[in-house]
Order: structure tokens, then C-alpha cells, then sequence
């Protein structure tokens, strides 16, 4: 396989470890960060070509070669057996009973049980929040000090639509920004109601749709620097439907994005850098992989930055079923953020017989 690492090294702003009280439950009070334990593990892939050469050299002896590649395959047909959700559960169950006292090996664990069975939807919200851990130390008295400002804020945006109603009936005042915040709840108002524009559940009234307008203005007073950036909905509101509490899934979000993957993305005036990276990437491993469509894209004027740049922001959960997403994070969230990039070839890979019969405003509608 080919391994890409596009955001490299880094660090955290916000420091590591996990915050010691503030009300914190579940895997986010343990000690100890597990992303950092991720962070300075190695998820480079062996090539087959390095294991002969090393066979062939003398360093393996072809017996023990000839094991390996044995196991390999057993491994493999094992992998494609049907999964037993129940018993893949109870992996699962087992395994978040174990985090806290040996977190290292609990998340080797987890990378192997990801790839083989997947996390069970029931339980991605303790996975998910045990994996990303909570390096930010985020408390629910952090969270509430900047809610109370989106209130106030929010209770002058509608002190401000009354007035303006009054004046003039026909105002609808619904772009109206919030005072000291610009632009940014409007857009985010905006682009809640285009996100998962087909699930009910973030429709205007429903619980999701208030629970999302909140923590994404929380987000814009906690990360100023930040504010917000279209696709953010799409992640936050991936979060909601596998976490309920609002604030743990403002834990979550806010330290997923300030993973190095997202802190080179949305870093100031470093977006266009980063994604050049990406394009750079996504396009040699088409050329390596999937030659023929590489071929087609550049004869049709296809270029990644059309279609890439959606997939990475959202981490795919706008463009891919929810199932399908869902599987997608378990992956990424245990493997790292070269697997963005497997995910991003494979869909290529499935498409590749329409996209190969399409013309240049064809494969951009696929």
C-alpha cells in the first residue's frame, strides 16, 4: 500500500492531557491523552516488495517468509468473514472497560478491531471521545461561560429584529448578525439549513437544529481565530447523531479540529498551502493507482481541487452515506489522517467505470 502523511508533526495550542475535574465523565477524565499516545506512534505500511527483498536477501529465512505470508492470507480470509455484531460488541464493551488502566495497548486494540469489525454505532460516542481524547481540557464551566455570551448576544440579535420588525414590518431580519460577531451567525444559520438538508432532524424546530446552532456559535466565541468556516456543520452535526450531550460533542469537536490534520487546514492564510498538498497527493496516488482515470482527468480538465476539498473539510459525511461516514471516522480516527487519502482513491475506484464514460460536467455531477 502507499502511505501518505499530509499534515506531518505539530502540536496542540491548547497543551495535552486531559482535564483533571470540571465535571467530566465518561473516557474524557481519564489521564492521559490518547490522541497523543496516536500522535507519536508510527502507522507506516510494510511493502511486500521490502518483505521479499529482505526474504530474498537473507535477512528471512523463505521458510519464515513462506509463514508469513500464510498467516497473511488467513488474516485476510478472516477479515472477510461476516462480522458477528453481537460478539463485536462485546469486543468493544470489553475493551472500554480496560481503557483506563492500559490505554496504550487499549488503542492498538481499537486500530485492530476498527479495521476488522468497526465500532458499533451504539457505542461510537465513548469510542470516538476515548480516541480523540480531550487535550484542550475543556470543561463544562468553560463551555457554559462562552454559551452565556452567545445568549446575551442572541438576545440582543432579537431585541434588534423586534426593533427592526417595528420600523418596518416587511424586515424579515433573519441575515441580521449578531452584535460584535459580524457575519459569522448568519452564515452558520445559513448553512445549518443546508446541512443534512434530508434528515428531519436538523430541519428548523427540531432538537438536532438548535443543538448545532449552538455549538457552532459556542465554537465561533471559543476559537475567534477560527470563527467559522463552511463544512464545520457538516463534521458537528456528524458528532450529534452518535453524541447526545451537547457539550461532550463539543469536546469532541473542538479537539478533532485541533488535531494537526485540521489545524493545517484551517490554519490563517495557510488553507491554499495545505490543500495544494493534498491536491499534490490525492493526484499521484490516482496516477499510481488508477492510471486510467488519472489519464481521463487530465484530458478532460478534471482537477482535484473540484471535488477534494469538500470531501477532506467534511471528512466525507456530506458526499457518502451515513453508514458508510460512519465507517469512514472509525477508520480515520484510529488509523490517521493518511487514510483521508485511501478513502479519497477508493470512491474514485467505485466510480471509476461512470467517470471513465463521462465527459468534463458529467464527472463533476457523479
Amino acid at each position: 500500500g502507499t502511505s501518505a502523511n499530509a499534515a506531518g508533526g505539530g502540536t496542540y495550542p491548547g497543551g495535552g492531557g486531559v482535564a483533571g475535574g470540571g465535571g467530566n465523565n465518561g473516557l474524557l477524565s481519564q489521564k492521559g491523552s490518547l490522541w497523543d499516545i496516536r500522535k507519536n506512534s508510527t502507522n507506516t505500511l510494510a511493502s511486500p516488495k521490502s518483505d521479499a527483498h529482505d526474504a530474498n536477501s537473507g535477512s528471512v529465512s523463505p521458510r519464515d517468509f513462506v509463514q508469513r505470508a500464510r498467516a497473511a492470507i488467513s488474516s485476510f480470509r478472516r477479515k472477510r468473514q461476516p462480522v458477528d455484531h453481537k460478539t463485536a460488541q462485546n469486543h468493544w464493551k470489553q475493551l472500554l472497560s480496560e481503557w483506563g488502566t492500559s490505554p496504550r495497548e487499549c488503542v492498538t486494540r481499537a486500530r485492530k478491531l476498527a479495521t476488522r469489525e468497526g465500532i458499533p454505532p451504539t457505542l461510537r460516542a465513548e469510542v470516538w471521545g476515548g480516541l480523540l481524547g480531550n487535550p484542550l481540557r475543556i470543561t463544562p464551566k468553560l463551555y457554559d461561560l462562552y454559551l452565556s455570551k452567545v445568549r446575551a448576544d442572541n438576545f440582543a440579535y432579537e431585541a434588534a429584529r423586534a426593533l427592526a420588525r417595528s420600523h418596518n414590518p416587511e424586515c424579515k431580519g433573519e441575515t441580521a448578525a449578531l452584535p460584535g460577531e459580524g457575519e459569522i451567525p448568519g452564515l452558520i444559520r445559513t448553512d445549518i439549513n443546508r446541512t443534512f438538508a434530508n434528515l428531519s432532524f436538523f430541519q428548523k424546530g427540531c432538537l438536532l437544529h438548535d443543538q448545532l446552532l449552538e455549538l457552532l456559535c459556542v465554537y465561533a466565541k471559543y476559537r475567534p481565530d477560527l470563527g467559522y468556516i463552511q463544512g464545520m456543520s457538516f463534521v458537528a452535526g456528524h458528532l450529534l447523531l452518535y453524541i447526545e450531550d451537547v457539550f461532550m460533542a463539543f469536546v469532541a469537536f473542538a479537539n478533532l479540529l485541533n488535531t494537526p490534520f485540521f489545524c493545517a487546514l484551517f490554519k490563517p492564510k495557510g488553507l491554499k498551502h495545505a490543500f495544494n498538498v493534498h491536491y499534490s497527493i490525492h493526484k499521484s496516488l490516482l496516477q499510481q493507482h488508477l492510471p486510467a482515470v488519472a489519464s481521463h482527468f487530465a484530458k478532460e480538465g478534471v482537477k482535484p481541487d473540484m471535488y477534494l476539498l469538500e470531501w477532506v473539510l467534511t471528512l466525507f459525511c456530506r458526499r457518502l452515506r451515513l453508514d458508510t461516514a460512519g465507517r469512514v471516522w472509525d477508520i480515520y480516527l484510529t488509523q490517521g489522517e493518511s487514510y483521508v487519502h485511501c478513502v479519497a482513491v477508493g470512491v474514485v475506484k467505485v466510480l471509476e467505470k461512470q467517470l471513465l464514460d463521462s465527459g468534463f460536467g458529467e464527472c463533476l455531477k457523479i
